[in-house]
């Protein structure tokens, strides 16, 4: 795992994660931690439901005291280009909120 800060933090963190989301995939390498969890962005009312993708969040080195994690999508399928721009805008406005704290797992 990469030097993290926090790395008892980021332990918990991810155990919450694979506690609270089975389908939660962890891929380390010696640059970052990259989690990949599925999404299921809503659709309105009474219809059905077609949209999903793969939220990927990678924690680079100095996680999360320093440097927040990236966030990008995979595997879209329901979104056009505006609306997969409109939720990766929304879940940078987050991360960048909660900068500086441990954010993979929120209450």
């Amino acid at each position: 795992m990469p030097e993290l800060d926090d790395s008892d933090d980021l332990q918990l963190e991810l155990e919450s994660l694979h506690a609270t989301y089975d389908e939660c995939s962890v891929a380390t390498s010696p640059a970052a931690v990259t989690v990949t969890v599925p999404i299921f962005p809503s659709t309105p009312p009474g219809e059905p439901r077609f949209n999903e993708a793969l939220l990927c969040l990678t924690c680079a080195p100095g996680y999360p005291k320093a440097v927040a994690p990236c966030c990008s999508l995979s595997k879209v399928q329901g979104l056009d280009g505006t609306q997969q721009a409109q939720l990766l805008d929304a879940l940078d406005a987050e991360v960048q909120a909660l900068h500086g704290e441990m954010m993979l797992v929120r209450g």
